[in-house]
């Protein structure tokens, strides 16, 4: 009878330890703060409306230069990449130092010009680029759904180079080229989502938006739209 006891104890000691295995495991959260580290890659489309094109005919009507059979045609998308440090403070907030680089809006006219004093008409192509890039400082909002998905929301700025490249070429020979470079801080916004593949890498995908990117080089109305991929590792 007193070995009852004892059957009784190790029988539950047994129900225990087989409940304690079955249990699962608890996981390391996913949105932890510390520092990490991203890159991403996408597609930058410029709001053009025309207006390159139609400047640089007009520099041919401003300096009396007559021609002929114009044909314009603009890029307004190119490649977009970012190199990114950051830190998470907190589950629902972040800030981030990025290299960004938007790609190239650019523009391209032919037509053949009558130069003054000459008989002829001579095939001419210009074209215009105008290049977004610099470092941006953005503080980051999260809201996390779940373990391993979260939506966020970004604000920021972008401390930007601008440059405007000029090339004329006569008739297949570089006639005239030339370049404006400026600097402008450019806010930046912008909305997102992550899914955390395990406790240390993540895939992003994101919208920004800029807003007077052009103004430096009196390109007043030129915004432009991003979107991207991203890959994030945690440290």
């Amino acid at each position: 009878m007193k070995q009852i006891p004892v059957i009784v104890v190790v029988i539950l000691g047994l129900a225990l330890g087989e409940l304690a295995h079955a249990a699962p495991k608890k996981q390391r959260k996913q949105n932890r703060v510390g520092p990490y580290a991203a890159i991403n890659a996408g597609m930058t489309e410029y709001s053009d409306d025309g207006q390159n094109a139609q400047a640089m005919l007009d520099i041919f009507t401003n300096n009396n230069i007559a021609y002929q059979n114009p044909v314009s045609q603009t890029d307004k998308t190119d490649i977009s990449y970012q190199l990114t440090f950051g830190y998470r403070f907190h589950r629902f907030f972040a800030a981030e130092i990025a290299l960004a680089d938007y790609g190239t809006l650019t523009t391209t006219t032919q037509a053949d010009l009558l130069y003054p004093d000459q008989a002829n008409y001579f095939a001419t192509t210009n074209k215009l680029g105008f290049k977004v890039a610099g470092p941006q400082i953005t503080a980051i909002g999260i809201l996390p759904i779940n373990n391993s998905f979260e939506l966020y929301g970004r604000f920021g700025y972008l401390f930007a180079s601008t440059t405007q490249d000029f090339t004329s070429k006569v008739e297949g020979n570089t006639a005239r080229s030339g370049s404006n470079h400026d600097n402008a801080n450019l806010p930046v916004i912008g909305i997102g989502m992550s899914f955390n593949l395990n406790e240390v890498y993540s895939i992003r995908a994101e919208y920004d938006r800029l807003t007077d990117v052009g103004k430096s080089v009196e390109l007043a109305n030129e915004d432009m739209q991003v979107a991207h991929l991203g890959f994030l590792m945690r440290f």
